[in-house]
């Protein structure tokens, strides 16, 4: 982390920091939430994407993919106290692939290769709840997060072995979740998250050394990364101790060159533990 994006990190936790320690009349919440998220989610990606190995501009042919059906998302727990709720949270993304060749030309072969990527992010967070109006309410959140990015490249019709990028950052997550009651069992809900995270890129690649032939070199490199989320939705409150929410979630990885964004239905459910 250099030293520019260290004062950044700092400047904002000591923001939100401020923010937590106002004395403004907040709700209790008494009882911890179970969240199980699941999606629709379809990946769109970026024809000017230039990290790790998501950079079409270096292939002679890029074609992407990926896109999944209804599948496990997240799962999220919050735990209440007095003032503050504590939040540990996991979320992972769909699947990203893409199909690549390039023309080598110390072998003069064309070499073709597949290309995965997975997302899996980390929370541990604290939220703060404020009434607003009659029923509704806001919370702030702010804490650590955790960024696992694998991604592995794999030759096809050659004697070449799998490459392989393993990214591991760690950050600050910060947002805020919201909702407004619109009927005596139905509520709006929404929620805004952005995360920053910085570390290291750890990648082996399969490189044609001379004298040695094909051989595994390893390199690392320093990254940060920004990726956000928002969704929109309507709660239902099927019993006191159960809750359904639907509605639209858009998550982006784009800023700063990255490779996709991701957008599509979702499907919460809600426990009262």
């Amino acid at each position: 982390m250099n030293f520019v994006s260290f004062r950044r990190m700092t400047a904002i936790i000591a923001f939100v920091v401020w923010i937590f320690a106002t004395p403004v009349a907040h709700s209790q919440q008494e009882r911890s939430i179970l969240e199980v998220t699941t999606g629709d989610t379809d990946v769109s990606y970026a024809d000017d994407s230039d990290w790790g190995w998501w950079s079409p501009h270096k292939y002679d042919e890029w074609l992407p993919g990926g896109d999944t059906g209804f599948d496990l998302e997240g799962i999220r727990i919050t735990i209440p106290s007095t003032t503050y709720g504590l939040i540990l949270a996991w979320e992972t993304y769909p699947t990203m692939q893409a199909h690549m060749s390039r023309f080598d030309e110390p072998t003069g072969d064309t070499v073709q290769y597949d290309l995965f990527t997975d997302i899996e992010t980390y929370d541990l967070a604290f939220n703060r709840p404020y009434s607003i109006g009659s029923g509704g309410s806001i919370s702030p959140i702010l804490g650590v997060t955790y960024m696992a990015i694998d991604e592995d490249r794999r030759s096809i019709d050659s004697e070449q072995a799998s490459d392989h990028a393993r990214t591991r950052l760690w950050g600050v997550v910060g947002g805020v979740d919201g909702q407004a009651r619109l009927a005596d069992r139905l509520e709006f809900a929404g929620r805004l998250l952005i995360r920053w995270g910085s570390g290291d890129r750890n990648a082996t690649n399969t490189e044609d050394v001379e004298g040695a032939g094909l051989t595994q070199v390893t390199s690392s490199d320093s990254t940060d990364r920004i990726m956000w989320d928002a969704e929109l939705g309507l709660r239902f409150e099927a019993h006191e101790v159960f809750k359904i929410e639907g509605g639209y979630r858009y998550r982006d990885w784009t800023y700063d060159n990255g490779p996709a964004s991701f957008d599509g239905y979702y499907l919460r459910f809600i426990f009262v533990l």
